[in-house]
Order: structure tokens, then sequence, then C-alpha cells
């Protein structure tokens, strides 16, 4: 499996755990990733734009993932522990559910 496929495949794990903390639209994930990446290249990742190592790593960081864990072969292994709502920040509702894409 290619490092970039599990990458986005990570990712999109973490992104539904983030929409189930209630970090529903694009701009609330980033914030909720401590702005790692803006919207803007948030939404251009989900829709197969290239992870670079230190975006991944910078993720694994401010999430306390394991390093590497984004290079790693998914597992049914459940991130909603890691993903969770940033204290002080009130979730964004006002997007619909289930907006990002897993990659294909």
């Amino acid at each position: 499996m290619r490092t970039q496929y599990r990458r986005h495949w990570n990712l999109a794990r973490l992104l539904s755990g983030l929409e189930l903390a209630g970090h529903l639209t694009p701009d609330a994930q980033s914030k909720a990733l401590g702005g790692i990446v803006t919207s803007r290249r948030l939404l251009r990742i989900v829709l197969g734009g290239r992870i670079h190592t230190d975006t991944a790593r910078a993720i694994e960081h401010r999430l306390n993932l394991p390093r590497r864990w984004m290079d790693q072969e998914p597992t049914g292994r459940a991130v909603s522990d890691s993903v969770q709502s940033q204290e002080g920040e009130s979730p964004d509702r006002s997007a619909p559910a289930g907006h990002t894409a897993a990659p294909s």
C-alpha cells in the first residue's frame, strides 16, 4: 500500500472523528488540527492532494499519535480518543455532516 494512500485513508479516519466531535466544516477541522493546514489546503488534500511528510508528522504530534502513525496501514483501531473537541472552542455545526470524502 503506498504511503500517500495510507496517509489519505488515516486522515479520512481522523476527519470522521472530528466530525463526530462536532467539527463539521473544513474551517472548524483546520482549527481543531491547530491550524497545521488551512481549510483550503485541507479541502485540496481531501480531494486527493499530496500530504507532505512534515504535515503528517505535525498532525500526529498535534493529536498525540505515535510518530509515523499516518504512514501505517489502517487498522480497525478507533481514533476517536485522539480526536477531541478543543477546550474553549465551540464546535461548528453549521454544515451538513458527511461533507468529507474518503480517499479513492
